[in-house]
Protein backbone atom coordinates (compact mmCIF):
# COMPACT_ATOMS: atom_id res chain seq x y z
CA UNK A 1 0.00 0.00 0.00
CA UNK A 2 1.17 3.24 -0.65
CA UNK A 3 0.38 6.76 -0.40
CA UNK A 4 1.86 9.52 -2.48
CA UNK A 5 1.14 12.91 -0.08
CA UNK A 6 2.18 15.63 -2.78
CA UNK A 7 0.52 15.53 -5.57
CA UNK A 8 -1.83 18.24 -7.36
CA UNK A 9 -5.11 18.93 -8.68
CA UNK A 10 -7.32 22.02 -9.75
CA UNK A 11 -10.92 21.17 -9.76
CA UNK A 12 -13.30 23.22 -12.61
CA UNK A 13 -15.57 25.67 -11.63
CA UNK A 14 -18.68 26.40 -13.33
CA UNK A 15 -18.78 29.71 -11.75
CA UNK A 16 -18.54 32.01 -14.39
CA UNK A 17 -16.96 34.71 -11.56
CA UNK A 18 -13.96 32.97 -11.23
CA UNK A 19 -12.56 32.04 -15.26
CA UNK A 20 -10.31 34.73 -15.12
CA UNK A 21 -8.07 33.39 -12.30
CA UNK A 22 -7.93 30.14 -13.76
CA UNK A 23 -9.75 28.51 -17.04
CA UNK A 24 -8.83 25.85 -19.78
CA UNK A 25 -8.73 27.22 -23.03
CA UNK A 26 -8.14 25.64 -26.68
CA UNK A 27 -6.42 26.99 -29.84
CA UNK A 28 -7.01 25.64 -33.50
CA UNK A 29 -4.76 23.00 -33.26
CA UNK A 30 -6.78 21.50 -30.16
CA UNK A 31 -3.46 22.09 -27.46
CA UNK A 32 -4.96 23.06 -24.48
CA UNK A 33 -3.69 25.97 -22.11
CA UNK A 34 -3.98 27.41 -18.91
CA UNK A 35 -4.88 30.96 -18.36
CA UNK A 36 -4.35 32.91 -15.04
CA UNK A 37 -5.85 36.43 -14.88
CA UNK A 38 -6.54 36.41 -18.44
CA UNK A 39 -3.06 35.81 -19.48
CA UNK A 40 -1.80 32.15 -21.07
CA UNK A 41 0.02 30.51 -18.82
CA UNK A 42 1.37 27.55 -19.48
CA UNK A 43 -0.11 24.14 -21.98
CA UNK A 44 -2.10 21.55 -19.69
CA UNK A 45 -1.54 18.56 -18.51
CA UNK A 46 -4.64 16.55 -18.74
CA UNK A 47 -3.95 15.44 -14.69
CA UNK A 48 -4.07 18.66 -13.31
CA UNK A 49 -7.62 18.53 -14.05
CA UNK A 50 -8.62 14.68 -14.42
CA UNK A 51 -8.94 12.27 -11.71
CA UNK A 52 -9.19 9.32 -14.35
CA UNK A 53 -6.01 10.76 -15.52
CA UNK A 54 -4.38 11.12 -12.05
CA UNK A 55 -5.72 7.64 -11.33
CA UNK A 56 -4.57 5.95 -14.70
CA UNK A 57 -1.16 7.13 -13.71
CA UNK A 58 -0.90 6.28 -10.71
CA UNK A 59 -1.82 2.51 -11.47
CA UNK A 60 1.24 3.07 -13.52
CA UNK A 61 3.99 4.43 -10.82
CA UNK A 62 2.44 1.38 -8.31
CA UNK A 63 0.66 4.64 -6.01
CA UNK A 64 -2.75 3.52 -4.28
CA UNK A 65 -3.33 6.83 -2.64
CA UNK A 66 -3.19 10.51 -3.24
CA UNK A 67 -3.40 13.33 -1.29
CA UNK A 68 -4.09 16.14 -3.68
CA UNK A 69 -3.28 19.67 -3.39
CA UNK A 70 -3.84 23.09 -5.85
CA UNK A 71 -0.81 23.80 -7.82
CA UNK A 72 0.45 27.01 -5.88
CA UNK A 73 0.08 29.25 -8.79
CA UNK A 74 -3.40 29.39 -7.69
CA UNK A 75 -3.25 30.61 -4.32
CA UNK A 76 -4.02 33.86 -5.29
CA UNK A 77 -2.63 35.61 -1.93
CA UNK A 78 -2.02 38.62 -3.72
CA UNK A 79 -5.89 39.61 -4.36
CA UNK A 80 -7.62 41.51 -1.83
CA UNK A 81 -7.95 39.22 1.09
CA UNK A 82 -12.35 39.12 0.59
CA UNK A 83 -11.16 37.67 -3.14
CA UNK A 84 -8.59 35.24 -1.84
CA UNK A 85 -11.55 34.15 0.54
CA UNK A 86 -13.87 33.52 -2.07
CA UNK A 87 -12.33 32.05 -4.00
CA UNK A 88 -10.59 29.36 -1.65
CA UNK A 89 -13.76 28.11 -0.40
CA UNK A 90 -15.05 27.85 -4.21
CA UNK A 91 -12.15 25.68 -4.90
CA UNK A 92 -12.23 23.84 -2.15
CA UNK A 93 -16.38 23.05 -1.87
CA UNK A 94 -15.45 21.40 -6.02
CA UNK A 95 -12.02 19.55 -4.30
CA UNK A 96 -14.95 18.16 -2.08
CA UNK A 97 -17.45 17.40 -4.47
CA UNK A 98 -15.04 15.80 -7.06
CA UNK A 99 -12.95 13.48 -4.72
CA UNK A 100 -16.03 12.24 -2.74
CA UNK A 101 -17.01 9.64 -4.93
CA UNK A 102 -13.20 8.05 -5.09
CA UNK A 103 -13.23 8.30 -1.17
CA UNK A 104 -10.82 4.74 -1.63
CA UNK A 105 -8.34 7.09 -3.37
CA UNK A 106 -8.16 10.41 -2.72
CA UNK A 107 -7.99 12.61 -0.06
CA UNK A 108 -6.96 16.47 0.32
CA UNK A 109 -5.93 19.46 1.72
CA UNK A 110 -7.45 22.56 1.51
CA UNK A 111 -6.01 25.75 0.06
CA UNK A 112 -6.40 28.73 2.55
CA UNK A 113 -6.65 32.28 2.31
CA UNK A 114 -3.78 33.39 4.31
CA UNK A 115 -3.95 36.51 3.25
CA UNK A 116 -6.56 36.69 5.88
CA UNK A 117 -5.34 34.91 9.25
CA UNK A 118 -8.80 35.30 10.48
CA UNK A 119 -10.16 33.60 7.48
CA UNK A 120 -7.56 31.06 6.71
CA UNK A 121 -8.32 29.63 10.37
CA UNK A 122 -12.22 29.63 9.81
CA UNK A 123 -11.50 27.83 6.48
CA UNK A 124 -8.92 25.17 7.88
CA UNK A 125 -11.60 24.60 10.66
CA UNK A 126 -14.39 24.35 7.74
CA UNK A 127 -13.17 21.84 6.02
CA UNK A 128 -11.48 19.75 8.30
CA UNK A 129 -14.45 19.34 10.03
CA UNK A 130 -17.38 19.44 6.97
CA UNK A 131 -15.39 17.59 4.40
CA UNK A 132 -12.43 15.17 6.48
CA UNK A 133 -9.82 17.33 4.36
CA UNK A 134 -6.51 16.22 6.11
CA UNK A 135 -5.06 19.68 6.49
CA UNK A 136 -4.23 22.70 4.11
CA UNK A 137 -1.19 23.28 1.25
CA UNK A 138 0.02 26.61 2.35
CA UNK A 139 3.01 28.91 0.42
CA UNK A 140 6.56 28.61 1.80
CA UNK A 141 5.84 33.12 2.31
CA UNK A 142 2.56 34.53 2.56
CA UNK A 143 3.20 37.00 -0.36
CA UNK A 144 6.01 38.25 1.18
CA UNK A 145 5.54 37.43 5.00
CA UNK A 146 7.62 34.55 6.71
CA UNK A 147 5.96 32.07 8.37
CA UNK A 148 7.48 32.56 11.92
CA UNK A 149 5.77 36.36 11.89
CA UNK A 150 3.56 36.84 14.81
CA UNK A 151 1.02 37.87 12.54
CA UNK A 152 0.40 33.65 11.76
CA UNK A 153 0.49 32.69 15.20
CA UNK A 154 -3.08 32.16 15.29
CA UNK A 155 -3.27 30.27 12.08
CA UNK A 156 -0.48 28.14 13.81
CA UNK A 157 -2.39 27.78 16.62
CA UNK A 158 -5.25 26.61 14.93
CA UNK A 159 -3.60 24.22 12.89
CA UNK A 160 -2.17 22.16 16.28
CA UNK A 161 -5.36 22.39 17.72
CA UNK A 162 -6.99 20.60 14.80
CA UNK A 163 -4.33 17.91 14.68
CA UNK A 164 -4.02 19.82 10.88
CA UNK A 165 -0.90 18.47 8.13
CA UNK A 166 0.33 21.76 6.65
CA UNK A 167 2.64 21.13 3.57
CA UNK A 168 4.72 24.01 2.66
CA UNK A 169 4.79 24.26 -1.04
CA UNK A 170 7.06 27.30 -2.42
CA UNK A 171 5.19 29.80 -5.41
CA UNK A 172 6.24 33.01 -3.93
CA UNK A 173 9.93 32.47 -4.39
CA UNK A 174 13.04 34.42 -3.20
CA UNK A 175 15.31 36.13 -5.90
CA UNK A 176 13.11 35.89 -8.33
CA UNK A 177 14.18 38.80 -10.43
CA UNK A 178 17.94 36.60 -10.76
CA UNK A 179 16.05 33.19 -11.53
CA UNK A 180 13.67 34.54 -14.93
CA UNK A 181 16.02 32.39 -17.34
CA UNK A 182 16.77 28.20 -17.69
CA UNK A 183 13.82 27.17 -15.07
CA UNK A 184 15.72 28.61 -12.69
CA UNK A 185 12.90 29.87 -10.47
CA UNK A 186 11.61 26.35 -10.05
CA UNK A 187 14.97 24.08 -9.90
CA UNK A 188 16.46 25.79 -7.76
CA UNK A 189 14.09 28.55 -6.55
CA UNK A 190 11.78 26.34 -4.82
CA UNK A 191 13.50 23.88 -3.01
CA UNK A 192 15.67 27.90 -1.63
CA UNK A 193 12.04 29.26 -0.55
CA UNK A 194 11.23 25.62 1.31
CA UNK A 195 14.80 26.16 3.44
CA UNK A 196 14.37 29.93 4.09
CA UNK A 197 10.51 29.04 5.38
CA UNK A 198 11.90 25.96 7.44
CA UNK A 199 14.77 27.87 8.86
CA UNK A 200 12.55 30.47 9.74
CA UNK A 201 9.97 28.37 11.63
CA UNK A 202 13.41 26.67 13.33
CA UNK A 203 15.24 29.69 14.18
CA UNK A 204 11.45 31.81 14.77
CA UNK A 205 10.70 29.54 17.43
CA UNK A 206 7.34 28.40 16.04
CA UNK A 207 7.98 24.89 17.10
CA UNK A 208 8.72 26.09 20.78
CA UNK A 209 5.62 27.70 20.77
CA UNK A 210 3.39 25.08 18.86
CA UNK A 211 5.46 21.63 19.59
CA UNK A 212 2.67 19.77 17.92
CA UNK A 213 2.81 21.49 14.86
CA UNK A 214 2.36 18.60 11.73
CA UNK A 215 4.40 20.62 9.13
CA UNK A 216 5.59 18.40 5.87
CA UNK A 217 8.40 20.50 3.87
CA UNK A 218 8.14 19.68 -0.28
CA UNK A 219 10.93 18.27 -2.40
CA UNK A 220 12.93 16.58 0.43
CA UNK A 221 12.90 19.96 2.39
CA UNK A 222 14.90 21.58 -0.31
CA UNK A 223 18.23 22.27 0.92
CA UNK A 224 17.52 22.02 4.36
CA UNK A 225 19.01 18.57 5.36
CA UNK A 226 22.25 19.55 3.97
CA UNK A 227 22.21 23.46 5.12
CA UNK A 228 21.85 22.54 8.76
CA UNK A 229 25.66 22.03 9.69
CA UNK A 230 26.43 25.24 8.61
CA UNK A 231 23.41 26.23 11.20
CA UNK A 232 24.79 24.46 13.64
CA UNK A 233 28.34 26.21 12.89
CA UNK A 234 26.28 29.19 13.80
CA UNK A 235 24.31 28.20 16.62
CA UNK A 236 27.94 27.57 18.33
CA UNK A 237 29.39 30.72 17.37
CA UNK A 238 26.70 33.44 16.27
CA UNK A 239 24.88 35.64 19.09
CA UNK A 240 22.00 35.56 16.87
CA UNK A 241 21.41 32.27 17.37
CA UNK A 242 21.94 32.06 20.80
CA UNK A 243 18.25 31.82 22.02
CA UNK A 244 17.57 28.08 20.56
CA UNK A 245 17.26 25.94 23.11
CA UNK A 246 19.40 23.38 21.12
CA UNK A 247 20.98 23.35 18.20
CA UNK A 248 19.11 23.65 15.16
CA UNK A 249 20.08 20.40 13.89
CA UNK A 250 17.79 19.25 16.66
CA UNK A 251 14.61 20.63 14.68
CA UNK A 252 15.23 18.35 11.66
CA UNK A 253 12.90 15.75 13.04
CA UNK A 254 10.55 18.01 13.78
CA UNK A 255 9.64 18.63 9.98
CA UNK A 256 7.90 15.62 7.65
CA UNK A 257 9.80 15.29 4.18
CA UNK A 258 8.49 14.32 0.58
CA UNK A 259 10.62 11.79 -1.29
CA UNK A 260 11.13 14.25 -4.49
CA UNK A 261 15.02 14.20 -4.94
CA UNK A 262 15.62 12.30 -8.47
CA UNK A 263 18.79 10.80 -6.78
CA UNK A 264 19.20 7.54 -4.39
CA UNK A 265 22.10 9.07 -2.56
CA UNK A 266 20.90 12.35 -2.01
CA UNK A 267 17.89 10.89 -1.01
CA UNK A 268 19.57 8.39 1.24
CA UNK A 269 21.11 11.57 2.99
CA UNK A 270 18.18 13.23 3.96
CA UNK A 271 16.85 9.58 5.40
CA UNK A 272 19.18 9.03 7.28
CA UNK A 273 19.77 12.70 8.93
CA UNK A 274 15.48 13.23 9.45
CA UNK A 275 14.78 9.46 9.90
CA UNK A 276 12.89 7.38 8.36
CA UNK A 277 9.73 7.55 10.59
CA UNK A 278 9.71 11.46 9.08
CA UNK A 279 9.61 10.43 5.44
CA UNK A 280 6.51 10.52 2.96
CA UNK A 281 6.38 9.26 -0.51
CA UNK A 282 5.66 12.40 -2.92
CA UNK A 283 5.71 12.76 -6.68
CA UNK A 284 4.48 16.53 -7.50
CA UNK A 285 2.09 14.79 -10.08
CA UNK A 286 1.32 16.18 -12.52
CA UNK A 287 4.42 18.39 -13.53
CA UNK A 288 7.16 17.85 -15.74
CA UNK A 289 9.31 17.96 -12.88
CA UNK A 290 7.71 15.16 -10.90
CA UNK A 291 8.98 12.05 -9.53
CA UNK A 292 8.00 9.32 -12.24
CA UNK A 293 8.79 6.50 -10.50
CA UNK A 294 8.44 7.07 -6.52
CA UNK A 295 8.62 3.36 -5.87
CA UNK A 296 11.79 2.19 -7.22
CA UNK A 297 13.13 5.44 -5.87
CA UNK A 298 12.30 3.49 -2.27
CA UNK A 299 13.25 0.58 -3.33
CA UNK A 300 16.86 1.43 -4.12
CA UNK A 301 17.21 2.98 -0.25
CA UNK A 302 19.34 1.04 2.00
CA UNK A 303 16.84 0.48 4.51
CA UNK A 304 15.01 -2.85 5.45
CA UNK A 305 11.63 -3.67 4.34
CA UNK A 306 9.57 -2.34 7.66
CA UNK A 307 11.52 0.96 6.67
CA UNK A 308 10.01 1.16 3.09
CA UNK A 309 6.68 0.40 4.48
CA UNK A 310 6.78 2.86 6.62
CA UNK A 311 7.45 5.78 4.22
CA UNK A 312 5.40 4.01 1.54
CA UNK A 313 1.82 3.91 4.28
CA UNK A 314 2.88 3.40 7.64
CA UNK A 315 3.81 7.39 8.62
CA UNK A 316 1.07 8.33 7.15
CA UNK A 317 -1.51 6.15 8.69
CA UNK A 318 0.40 7.91 12.13
CA UNK A 319 -0.30 11.03 11.17
CA UNK A 320 -3.65 11.43 9.40
CA UNK A 321 -4.77 9.10 12.14
CA UNK A 322 -8.67 8.13 11.36
CA UNK A 323 -8.71 10.29 8.56
CA UNK A 324 -7.06 8.00 6.51
CA UNK A 325 -9.23 5.34 5.46
CA UNK A 326 -6.68 2.94 4.42
CA UNK A 327 -6.05 -0.65 5.76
Amino acid sequence: MVIDIHGHYIPLLGNSDFKSLFCIEEDCGNTRYIRLNGNVFAKMDEGLVSLEKHMEDMDRAGIDHRVLSVAPFVFYYELESNETTKWAKVVNDQMYRDIRSYSDKFYALATLPMNSVDEACRELERTMGEYNFLGAEIATNINGIELDDRCLYPFWEKAEELGAFILLHPHYTAARDRLTDFHLRNIIGNPLDTTIAAVRIILGGVFQKFPKLKIGLSHSGGYLPLAVSRLDKGYKVRRELSHLPSAPSTFLKKFYYDSITFDTKVLQFVVDNVSIDRMLIGTDYPFDMRCEEPVRAIEMLDIDEWGKKRIYIDNAKNIFKSRLKVR
